[in-house]
């Protein structure tokens, strides 16, 4: 009873990535937006949108230590609550001059000489509760209440930013990527994902994330 219960809920969401496509050449940065949505699963009454409103449709170009606007957020677009997380897929290359491993790029907030590197650990408000985005051990970003307990995103309502910009490490040197085609040029992604799943009667969002994975991954 309580499996069948439980098979029923967890189909009550949903998974959506969006893809940061960057090209690198020699120590310059091209980088194109483009979203499509996978790893859906049957929704019920579970939706939510992936957007980076500040990202501009015209590709920018970039260079060592320079930071460009990137904002995820998440919107509950469904008609019931549910527990939201993030995941964020950055590509590493052996940089500087000894040419340790490295993220290609910085998350963080702020422009220019004021960029910051991290997420956004500031609280909002929704709904009159404290929120913001914590790192779990999992590697995941929940959003979690001010006093670390689980938060459902309400209906109709969007999370805070994780962050609002990246920034191509400064550290990078020209020569230190091998280029994919003939003209010099290194394609890679950066890919933020988001999941949903509806709150049900799950205990806790602990228990709702275990039997989502555990349904995603087969087991």
């Amino acid at each position: 009873m309580n499996i069948s219960k439980r098979a029923k809920i967890i189909t009550a969401a949903v998974a959506l990535i969006v893809v940061g496509g960057v090209a690198v050449n020699s120590t310059l940065a091209y980088l194109s937006d483009s979203r499509q949505v996978t790893n859906t699963i049957t929704v019920g009454n579970v939706t939510v949108e992936l957007t980076e409103p500040n990202f501009p449709k015209e590709i920018p170009n970039m260079e060592p230590g320079m930071v460009q606007a990137k904002d995820p957020m998440v919107t509950n677009t469904g008609s019931n609550p549910a527990y939201v997380r993030l995941q964020v897929k950055i590509p590493t290359a052996e940089i500087g001059k000894d040419k340790t491993t490295q993220n290609l790029f910085q998350i963080g907030n702020g422009e220019g000489a004021h960029f910051e590197e991290g997420i956004n650990s500031s609280f909002a408000q929704i709904n009159g509760v404290s929120v913001k985005w914590v790192l779990d051990a999992d590697g995941y970003y929940y959003l979690r209440q001010e006093n670390g307990s689980d938060y459902a995103l309400p209906a109709g309502k969007e999370t805070p930013k994780l962050f609002t910009g990246i920034r191509l490490n400064p550290d990078l040197r020209e020569g230190q990527l091998i280029p994919t085609d003939e003209s010099g040029t290194v394609l890679t992604n950066i890919d933020v994902i988001a999941q949903a799943v509806q709150t049900g009667s799950f205990v806790n969002a602990k228990e709702a994330w275990t039997v989502f994975d555990q349904q995603v991954s087969g087991t």
